[in-house]
């Protein structure tokens, strides 16, 4: 039975391969509103500012059919202006891991977000602007 164990083998991992760039199902397990517990920019010459702190935040609403809705606040800090930013877009998912496609390039899309329990987390690298730390719970 070697060669019907290789032939399975070859089928488990075309369908897994297949299954990773599909929006995700139900099944998914990560469909629900989550808001952010941790929200932190990290300037090279300044040091983490918390968004979280000074009354920011992000908030997502993950839908069952892969699609993605939320709001993103970052207050004024003295240089930026406030940003107060309505979210949509699409969300697949690969094993524990999240990926993202919407309007707000930068803060959601440009790196993958790890699932852990009711958590969704991420740094995203420096792109020429300051690297963010950001957890969502679920609610």
């Amino acid at each position: 039975m070697p060669g019907f164990r290789v032939v399975a083998g070859a089928v488990l991992m075309a369908c897994t391969i297949a299954a990773c760039g599909h929006p995700v199902s139900p099944s998914g397990g990560v469909a629900g509103a989550y808001r952010s517990t941790v929200f932190v920019t990290i300037a090279p010459a300044d040091g983490p500012d918390s968004v979280s702190r000074r009354g920011g935040y992000m908030e997502l609403t993950l839908r069952p059919d892969g699609t993605v809705t939320g709001r993103m606040v970052i207050p004024y800090d003295g240089i930026v202006p406030t940003v107060d930013q309505s979210i949509t877009g699409t969300y697949r998912t690969a094993m524990d891991t999240v990926f993202f496609h919407t309007n707000v390039e930068y803060e959601i899309d440009s790196a993958p977000w790890l699932r852990a329990g009711d958590e969704l987390r991420t740094r995203h690298p420096d792109r020429g602007g300051d690297p963010l730390a950001i957890v969502l719970r679920r609610q």
